[in-house]
């Protein structure tokens, strides 16, 4: 068996911001694994699947998905030879970052869940509005707009879409009876990458993204009462920054004083404020970190448990794998034997 890398194990996502409109019969592989970016996904179709380690979770049509980076997940369809529809954003948090005002965190919404996915359900006009900044976003990338055009009659007909697009989203292979577009070498997934866009199209997309995070905002703030005060946005903000160095730099001896020194804050100023935001303390974020970044490691790479234990920020493998089975409650061997050998998670209507 050849040995599976961490480069093999990395989605290639270039740039700061990446879109994708995916359409096929079946998704991603079903192995749980971690995103470098935020991830927002709005699903058309009814029959996706939100696979975390813990549960199964159908995803309504017209839903809004949020993933963190640290959210160890798949996504999966029900089977149903129905074609599995959703419009999937990827981007990094510095994007937006002088979109931000003092009053408003546009990334509190990211910060709700302590690595498990966030799932809202927007009345029928948010719905629209949402679909509407999505396919403003895609008219920037006119071969995305072309091939979309070209696999709309195929939406509500699964045995009309040719070979190319029934294939898995990860297949390589696009057959001549594929749409011009995507048989000029466009996957069928719909990608666009923001990086090779003229400068007042990622201008036009920043915004546009940011007009979707103020809505997620409002949604939230509607539905679940979230602080509204200045303080807390301003907090929440500034914890949102904080996450995004533990979740860059987590590989380094990193500890709670370095921290502290990076943001010029006391140690105690620092346990208040991520307290207040993320229900738990630095130094437990950090643990939680290194050890999900473990366990994607262990699943998706040969990698030894030594190695692993170096990628995750721990000096020795002893501490590492203390720490992992006291999180765990099993040693990191044990855990990827559990994931090589489990059956993927079923998913019944009924449940």
């Amino acid at each position: 068996m050849p040995r599976r890398d961490y480069q093999e194990f990395q989605e290639i996502l270039p740039g700061d911001l990446n879109l994708q409109h995916k359409i096929a019969l079946s998704t991603e592989k079903n192995t749980y694994h971690l995103h470098s970016h935020l991830e927002i996904i709005f699903t058309v179709s009814d029959n996706l699947v939100l696979f975390t380690e813990s549960k199964a979770q159908r995803i309504p049509a017209g839903a809004i998905l949020l993933l963190d980076s640290m959210s160890l997940h798949y996504i999966d369809c029900t089977h149903d030879r129905k074609n599995c529809d959703r419009y999937v954003l990827y981007f990094r948090s510095n994007l937006i970052s002088d979109l931000q005002i003092p009053e408003i965190n546009l990334l509190d919404c990211f910060l709700r869940r302590r690595g498990d996915a966030q799932i809202l359900l927007p009345d029928a006009q948010q719905r629209s509005i949402i679909r509407d900044i999505l396919e403003r976003m895609i008219a920037c990338y006119p071969q995305i707009s072309s091939a979309a055009e070209d696999l709309s009659s195929y939406k509500h007909d699964p045995s009309s879409v040719p070979a190319a697009l029934s294939s898995r989203e990860d297949s390589p292979a696009l057959s001549p009876e594929a749409s011009p577009a995507l048989s000029q070498g466009l996957p069928h997934a719909l990608k666009g990458d923001a990086s090779v866009l003229p400068p007042e199209d990622r201008l036009f997309l920043r915004l546009e993204l940011g007009h979707l995070l103020l809505l997620i905002h409002r949604i939230i703030r509607r539905t679940e009462k979230s602080p509204e005060t200045a303080s807390y946005q301003a907090h929440s903000r500034a914890v949102s920054d904080i996450r995004q160095y533990i979740d860059t730099h987590y590989s380094e001896e990193l500890a709670v004083d370095n921290i502290a020194r990076e943001f010029l804050m006391s140690r105690t100023m620092l346990y208040n404020l991520f307290k207040e935001v993320m229900h738990m303390s630095v130094s437990d974020y950090l643990t939680h970190v290194r050890i999900t970044q473990a366990k994607a490691l262990l699943i998706n790479t040969d990698y030894s448990v030594e190695i692993i234990s170096q990628m995750a920020g721990y000096g020795n493998i002893s501490s590492f794998s203390r720490v992992f089975k006291a999180r765990t409650g099993v040693t990191p061997l044990q855990y990827r034997k559990k994931q090589q050998n489990r059956n993927p998670l079923s998913y019944s209507s009924s449940t």
